[in-house]
């Protein structure tokens, strides 16, 4: 059975919290996290800054999928990034020098769910010909699938970024 998510009960039901390198929080059949991959110094204006590369990641470890479908009566703008929103990384010290992040979503826009529509049509000199078009019905993340997203974020020197992270529900299906 699919169910559709309404965005208005994601805002009472999601999970924030503040999360070090290398911790995983478990919620509702995702496992959410995040590790750094690289450190280095860099000089922004007369200061040195601290310049980490933060790799964040959602792992869907539930038995089933999560996801949403679309039925084609959604509101037009209806599905966007704060739909599709699987977690959110905002590192709380970030600087955003050096045109750097200070938060980084992960979505389900890149998991489409496709319906590959086959139909004819009547050419111009009266002959049938077949086609197909591809259509998108909704967005999965299925088990044991990992999403990944890289970020870089410039804090300052000494400090180590603080991240909190916010796990937003979405239907499983």
């Amino acid at each position: 059975m699919l169910v559709l998510w309404l965005p208005s009960l994601a805002v009472l039901a999601q999970e924030s919290r503040m999360m070090e390198d290398g911790e995983v929080m478990e919620y509702n059949g995702l496992r959410v996290g995040y590790r750094i991959t690289n450190v280095s110094t860099r000089e922004v204006g007369r200061e040195i800054f601290d310049r980490y590369t933060i790799t964040a990641f959602v792992t869907n470890f539930s038995p089933c999928e999560v996801g949403i479908r679309l039925t084609g009566n959604e509101r037009p703008g209806f599905i966007n990034d704060q739909v599709l929103r699987l977690a959110t990384f905002d590192c709380l010290n970030a600087t955003g020098a050096r045109l750097t992040s200070r938060s980084v979503d992960i979505t389900l826009r890149n998991d489409p769910i496709y319906y590959t529509y086959r139909y004819q049509i009547r050419l111009p000199d009266g002959k049938m010909e077949n086609r197909t078009e591809n259509i998108i019905v909704g967005y999965m993340l299925e088990r044991n699938r990992t999403r990944e997203v890289d970020f870089i974020v410039i804090v300052p020197r000494g400090e180590k970024p603080k991240i909190r992270v916010t796990v937003y529900p979405l239907p499983i299906n």
